[in-house]
């Protein structure tokens, strides 16, 4: 397996129990229990790729949540965020 586990991300399945995608607003999770998620990216929580070209706060927040026995095959057994660039020509 490569080093580079985020080589992995577009060719495989990225869903857990919350799968969020260019996000422009804030997330928001407070008091929740996660427990038993498995995920391949992130058993309770993948964000992929947050929008901050067109928005300024989209950020994840997390406030007294438990995070209990989750799994990510490849990466973030509670969390797992990807935060991505444009790359210039």
């Amino acid at each position: 397996m490569d080093d580079d586990v985020d080589t992995y991300f577009d060719k495989f399945e990225r869903l857990g129990l919350f799968y969020i995608s260019r996000n422009r607003v804030q997330m928001y999770f407070a008091r929740n229990r996660f427990w038993r998620n498995v995920g391949t990216f992130g058993g309770a929580i993948t964000v992929n790729s947050p929008n901050f070209r067109k928005s300024t706060r989209p950020y994840l927040i997390v406030e007294d949540c438990s995070f209990e026995q989750n799994q990510a095959f490849f990466g973030g057994n509670a969390i797992y965020l990807r935060n991505t660039k444009r790359k210039e020509n």
